[in-house]
């Protein structure tokens, strides 16, 4: 079966940075359903190996997808958090047992933060620890569902690392209306605007560039728009997008729990 969802990505380094700590990942799954997840290592000395918690976060929430025998409002609501931290626990762990010098696990050396979103013909399912941007475009109109209502202080901000993570997870279901386009982003992306209306007026425009050009074009030109972002937040900046060519936003869905079928 073909996908409705075209994928766009890109990741780009905070000028003056070492090293990258976001990443991405994506896996279309039978019934046209498309996972993906956006992570981002806090990066501080604190954190030396937060690149690889980011690496594992985005596969523990993958993980616990694939696993997942029916994937519920309920289910998401009540659990879904809780397994993602402790998958990512485990992953931790494992990957701590082959660092000779530490001998106890120390999460917060791996520190952080996690936005994940499945996207199913029935329902649109999204989660988040941490900052970062989920937005969903949906009759043409921009939301960010898992905004936080109060801005972070700072560099600070919720993480996979922290003691309480399990009910840190923000959780967003939709079962009723099918978005066009879904983006998940890290903060380098949303603090290169002066404002969120500013980051809200680049995902419209967005939508409005696929829907004039198709998904080839603007991922050829998306690199050179995150490089600039990167330049005015100063930091890594990676954006990962679904979108349906030819949605109908205004379409009635009958919910129904989704089973989770190995690709």
């Amino acid at each position: 079966m073909t996908s409705s969802w075209e994928v766009l990505h890109g990741s780009v380094q905070g000028p003056r940075k070492q090293l990258c700590q976001d990443r991405m990942k994506f896996r279309r799954r039978d019934g046209d359903v498309l996972v993906l997840a956006v992570a981002d290592g806090h990066g501080a000395r604190a954190h030396r190996y937060s690149h690889i918690g980011a690496r594992l976060a985005v596969d523990a929430f993958l993980e616990v997808v694939d696993q997942a025998p029916e994937i519920t409002a309920r289910w998401a609501r009540r659990e879904l958090g809780a397994l993602v931290v402790h998958r990512w626990n485990e992953l931790v762990a494992q990957h701590h047992h082959r660092e000779p010098p530490l001998r106890q696990p120390d999460l917060e050396l791996y520190g952080t933060t996690l936005i994940g979103g499945v996207l199913a013909p029935h329902a649109t399912l999204a989660c988040q620890i941490g900052d970062g941007d989920l937005c969903v475009v949906i009759d043409g109109e921009v939301h960010m569902p898992l905004r936080a209502e109060t801005a972070a202080f700072g560099d600070e901000t919720d993480s996979l690392c922290s003691a309480n993570a399990r009910h840190l997870a923000r959780i967003w279901w939709e079962p009723h209306r099918r978005p066009g386009l879904v983006t998940l982003s890290t903060d380098g992306l949303s603090n290169s605007f002066a404002d969120p209306a500013g980051f809200g007026a680049f995902v419209s425009g967005l939508r409005d560039r696929l829907a004039e050009r198709g998904a080839d074009p603007v991922q050829q030109d998306l690199p050179g728009w995150l490089d600039r972002a990167a330049s005015y937040s100063g930091d890594d900046t990676t954006l990962l997008a679904a979108w349906r060519a030819a949605p109908q936003d205004d379409e009635e869905w009958t919910p129904h729990p989704m089973t989770a079928k190995e690709t």
